[in-house]
C-alpha cells in the first residue's frame, strides 16, 4: 500500500466520523459527551491522512523488488481498503439505536439505582418530568417517598415485559457506548399498549411496591393517567 492510499483511507475515515457528529448519527452509538473527542480524533485523522498522501517522499529510497513481493503488496493494499467498508455501509444504511429487542434481554433495573439519599427536592408544580433512572431510584430507595401524591411525566419507548400490563416504559442508558448499554424500565398500570419501540410520553402517579421476600426489587410502577405517542428524541439514551 503506497503513501497516497494510506493517506486517503485515513482522511476518508476522518471525514465520515466528522459527518456522523454533525448529523447526530454518533448518538446511536456513543454518549453525547464523547462528541468533542470524536471531532478532535477525526480532525487528527484528516490532517494525518493529508500529510501522508501529499508529503514529499522524494528522499525515500525505492524499495528493492523481490519475487512474490508484488503479489503480497497487492493483498495488503486490498485489506487496507476494507477498513473503509464499515464506514461506507453506515453512510448508506443507517443503523438504528438500541431498542426493545435489546431491552427485553435485560431486567430493566439499573445496577446503580441505589442512591445515597442525596436527591434534590422535586419542583413544586405538577407534572414533574423525571428520567427513568431518577424515577427508579426515588421509587425504590427514597425513604421519604418524595414521589407520593405527585404527578410524574416519563418519556421512553414501549417494550414487552412479563409483569403487569405486559409492557413497560423503557430507556437505554450507556456507560460509554452502545456495547455496554443497559435497560431502564418502569412497569405500568393502565394506558393503551402501543407497538414495541413506539416512543411515548406517559403521565401518571407512582404506585408504591414493597421489596420482594428475598430482598430483591421488582420494577417500579407508574399508574398512567394519559399516554401520548411522540417522535423519538435526538438522543435516545439516558
Amino acid at each position: 500500500m503506497n503513501r497516497l492510499t494510506q493517506g486517503v483511507i485515513m482522511a476518508v475515515i476522518g471525514v465520515m466520523v466528522i459527518t456522523a457528529t454533525v448529523t447526530g448519527l454518533y448518538l446511536n452509538f456513543v454518549k453525547e459527551v464523547l462528541r468533542i473527542p470524536l471531532v478532535v480524533s477525526a480532525g487528527l485523522l484528516i490532517l494525518m491522512g493529508l500529510y501522508q498522501a501529499f508529503a514529499s517522499d522524494s528522499g525515500a529510497e525505492e524499495p528493492v523488488s523481490r519475487p512474490g513481493h508484488e503479489v503480497a503488496h497487492d493483498k495488503v493494499s486490498a485489506v487496507g481498503w476494507f477498513l473503509v467498508v464499515p464506514f461506507l455501509i453506515m453512510s448508506v444504511v443507517v443503523p438504528p439505536p438500541l431498542g426493545s429487542y435489546s431491552a427485553e434481554r435485560d431486567t430493566g433495573l439499573a445496577a446503580s439505582a441505589a442512591s445515597d439519599g442525596g436527591w434534590e427536592p422535586l419542583p413544586a408544580e405538577d407534572p414533574v418530568t423525571l428520567t427513568l433512572d431518577e424515577f427508579q431510584s426515588r421509587a425504590l430507595f427514597d425513604e421519604s417517598e418524595s414521589l407520593r401524591g405527585r404527578t410524574i411525566r416519563l418519556v421512553g419507548f414501549v417494550s414487552s415485559v412479563e409483569s403487569g400490563e405486559g409492557w413497560a416504559i423503557t430507556r437505554l442508558s450507556l456507560n460509554c457506548c452502545a456495547a455496554d448499554g443497559y435497560a431502564l424500565k418502569v412497569d405500568v398500570i393502565g394506558g393503551q399498549r402501543l407497538p414495541d419501540d413506539t416512543w411515548i410520553e406517559a403521565v401518571g402517579r407512582w404506585v408504591p411496591t414493597p421489596p420482594n421476600e428475598d430482598g430483591s426489587y421488582s420494577l417500579p410502577i407508574l399508574e398512567i393517567d394519559s399516554v401520548q405517542q411522540i417522535e423519538a428524541p435526538d438522543n435516545p439514551y439516558e
